[in-house]
């Protein structure tokens, strides 16, 4: 399993309630499966009720055109803000 280390940031309402605003973890390098570790690591984190969007180098992960994850690319987990 090729593997890569990348920096993982938490923001708003996640990063307090974890107490973290960044870690460094190894994920899988296609997109893909490495997101599917993105999440993993949330869940374990801040637990499965926590609602929010990946970003990739800011971007949201669903428009970028990556195939693969690299050592300098930047996840950031938003929470989602609700209300009405």
């Amino acid at each position: 399993m090729d593997t890569v280390t990348i920096k993982i940031k938490f923001f708003g309402s996640i990063a307090s309630g974890i107490g973290l605003s960044e870690l460094l973890a190894p994920v899988r390098r296609e997109k893909e499966k490495g997101l599917e570790d993105v999440g993993r690591i949330v869940r374990e984190k801040a637990g499965d009720q926590v609602l929010y969007t990946i970003l990739i180098n800011g971007y949201s992960h669903y428009l970028s055109k990556k195939t693969e994850l690299y050592p300098e690319d930047e996840i950031s987990i938003v929470p989602i803000v609700l209300g009405g």
